[in-house]
């Protein structure tokens, strides 16, 4: 082995281990508080509020809930218009619920609390979809006998 290779790990002192981890962990908490808020912005809505939780469905669900159609969740993942985009998106979900443009950029800025804000709070959804009959599981399956 060669003496010039440094081991991955080693690299790094105690310090900074500590402080990347903290990073890390703070970052999965602001996420988490996220989730949580769009879980009950799309239960509002008229949505299942599980679907916040699943990557890429969840932005699919975002843009169909800011009465966007939803094949333009694609526009997310370009680098540059996704940013005009999601402010788009971002105020007409603030006013479906009866928010101002000052509120779809909270929401940019600060999603986390935003969304438990909208949530959570008081704020009604001025349109909500009817929820859907589900049907029994049995109408998918039926066990053979």
């Amino acid at each position: 082995m060669n003496e010039s290779t440094v081991n991955f790990f080693e690299q790094f002192t105690v310090e900074q281990w500590i402080i990347y981890g903290g990073l890390a962990l703070f970052t999965l908490f602001l996420i988490g508080f996220e989730v949580v808020g769009y879980w009950g912005i799309f239960s509002k809505t008229g949505e299942k509020g599980w679907k916040a939780l699943i990557p890429f469905y969840n932005l699919y669900t975002f843009v169909k809930v800011s009465e966007q159609k939803g094949i333009l969740f694609l526009l997310l993942l370009l680098p540059g218009v996704n940013i005009v985009f999601s402010l788009i998106c971002l105020k007409k979900l603030a006013a479906r619920f009866g928010k101002g443009f000052g509120f779809a950029i909270g929401l940019f800025l600060l999603p986390g609390i935003f969304a438990l804000i909208l949530g959570f709070g008081k704020a009604e959804c001025l349109n909500p979809k009817e929820p859907e009959e589900e049907e029994p599981y049995y109408y998918y399956y039926k066990p053979k006998f």
